[in-house]
């Protein structure tokens, strides 16, 4: 049996990500969840780049 995801609010994916802008290894595995949580996590993690 296949299963079809719902549509989930961005602005509740958003106020979950907030929340994590300190944790990058928590940012890290929700950007494994869907595309949609990667999209919304690369500028967290990649706001800031270290050379």
């Amino acid at each position: 049996m296949e299963g079809t995801a719902l549509p989930f609010p961005t602005e509740i994916t958003e106020a979950i990500l907030d929340n994590l802008d300190d944790d990058r290894s928590s940012l890290k595995s929700c950007a494994l969840v869907c595309s949609t949580w990667l999209a919304s996590t690369r500028p967290r993690l990649f706001h800031k780049c270290t050379i």
